[in-house]
């Protein structure tokens, strides 16, 4: 299951671009929901934000994995909104970071193992896993990097400076590695 706070962006995107070719991505059930209200609190069903998440990323996009990076950098300014007590820790960048991929854990229930280590007081590594059962890496991928941007967002809001990232596929899953002076 998935937070509405998590969906909303998306679903606004999809809203406002129905002349894209949705169908392709999408099934009835992700179209309930699409056309239905969507809370911030309400839980979704993971597949359903997978679908959705990647439709926008395949048809607004347009499978462009830096405007996957732009969109998250966009995403984490909604989610400090709604949840900066709990993620924005200012002139700390790394404990903002961990806890929000605490929270993460709290808003995809499904959403595979992400790990954080220090690299360095300036840097950090974040894993990125498959959820379980995942296979498709195209989907990962492009999440990655949405993560990628909300990474150096949070550590720019955080008082780190000019925050940039790598993303780098691994076994399990991707790593994004982050550093900012």
């Amino acid at each position: 299951m998935v937070k509405g706070s998590l969906m909303l962006d998306y679903v606004r995107l999809i809203r406002a671009n129905r002349d894209r070719n949705w169908d392709r991505w999408l099934k009835p059930a992700d179209w309930e929901i699409i056309n239905g209200k969507v809370l911030a609190s309400q839980k979704f069903p993971y597949e359903s934000f997978r679908r959705i998440a990647f439709a926008v990323f395949k048809e607004i996009a347009q499978s462009n994995l830096e405007t996957a990076r732009g969109f998250g950098r966009f995403t984490i300014r909604g989610l400090i909104q709604v949840y900066q007590a709990s993620i924005l820790v200012p002139g700390d960048p790394m404990t903002s970071v961990r806890k929000l991929s605490q929270l993460r854990k709290l808003l995809i229930e499904e959403g595979g193992e992400t790990r954080v280590e220090a690299r360095g007081p300036k840097g950090l590594r974040y894993e990125v896993g498959l959820p379980e059962g995942e296979t498709h890496d195209e989907a990962l991928q492009a999440y990655t990097y949405q993560i990628a941007g909300q990474l150096e967002e949070l550590i720019e809001r955080a008082g780190g400076k000019q925050a940039r990232t790598s993303v780098e596929k691994t076994l399990v899953g991707y790593e994004i590695l982050a550093q900012w002076e």
